[in-house]
């Protein structure tokens, strides 16, 4: 068999499908099922750098109970004392999974409580008095709940005996409806005249049957400081959320087909409901822009001026 130089196209590369290879070929008998090696056909889409996969994308794990995550410098007013007075107390907060945000005086006391738990011994007197202030934002239990059956599923599949989580208190038998929490917008002003420095505040507040009721009131003259709290408080509110509106639908569902034969001639909205809709309004993203929420004319003056 003569073997045929493999002419060149015009650009001066290889001809990869030369019709005198092809002849040739044809001509010796051989199987030309695949006669040239796959090397010097044409570029397939689904291969190389072209890889066209379907794969789904790797599920986000959600955080063990009890597990820290971010934490940060605020300045809060958590007693009725500050809030009434607007003294303002440098602090640093916490964020233990899954709800709760706890808050320390200096970042020592927040260090030797984050050693006492991961040791197991938060639990102690020792370590509640290390702690400021605290707020879970799951009163109703629900996000608990959830988190410990999805555990011990999780140990069940493995074959590992589930850990020794903490009960939570079930409030249930006071005959009170659980409190829905509300971030609310974010605030700038001078707390110390126009020579201070600026100050934004962001409070958390709940509704009672009296009202509007203020519970901590959070603040920093560094906007990051406190966008970056924001983001943990909305991931809390947002999850209890969710399993709350789910626990809501299973619950309507069960109730719609134990009363199939009951004409509901009207619906009343209960307090719990008008707390979770003020919850809902008021903890969602904040078009706010930083240092001119409440601000007068007056002062945007004075700042643009001083600019």
């Amino acid at each position: 068999m003569v073997q045929m130089a493999l002419p060149l196209t015009t650009g001066g590369y290889v001809d990869p499908y030369p019709t005198a290879c092809l002849d040739a070929v044809r001509e010796a008998n051989i199987d030309h099922a695949a006669p040239f090696p796959p090397s010097i056909l044409r570029s397939n889409l689904q291969t190389g750098n072209n890889v066209i996969t379907d794969a789904p994308k790797k599920k986000k794990e959600t955080p063990a109970i009890g597990s820290l995550g971010k934490e940060g410098m605020i300045m809060c007013r958590t007693s009725i004392f500050t809030l009434i007075l607007r003294r303002w107390a440098d602090s640093y907060w916490l964020h233990v999974h899954p709800t709760t945000i706890l808050v320390f005086k200096t970042k020592e006391l927040m260090d030797k409580w984050k050693m006492l738990h991961r040791t197991g011994k938060d639990g102690a007197k020792d370590s509640d008095t290390l702690i400021q202030w605290s707020l879970d934002f799951d009163t109703s239990g629900v996000v608990h709940k959830k988190m410990v059956k999805a555990e011990k599923k999780r140990c069940k599949l493995m074959n590992i005996p589930p850990p020794k989580l903490k009960t939570k208190i079930d409030d249930n038998y006071k005959y009170a409806p659980p409190i829905n929490y509300a971030m609310e917008e974010v605030r700038s002003k001078y707390y110390n005249g126009r020579n201070g420095p600026l100050m934004h505040t962001c409070k958390i507040s709940y509704l009672t049957s009296q009202g509007r009721t203020i519970a901590v009131a959070f603040g920093s003259t560094e906007s990051p400081e406190l966008k970056q709290l924001r983001a943990t408080i909305r991931y809390c509110i947002k999850l209890v959320m969710k399993y709350t509106n789910k626990k809501r639908k299973q619950s309507n569902v069960d109730n719609q087909e134990n009363c199939n034969d009951t004409v509901d001639g009207g619906s009343a909205i209960t307090g719990t409901e008008l707390s979770a809709g003020y919850s809902a309004v008021a903890s969602e993203f904040s078009n706010t822009v930083y240092g001119r929420n409440t601000m007068t004319p007056s002062t945007l003056n004075w700042v643009e001026a001083n600019k």
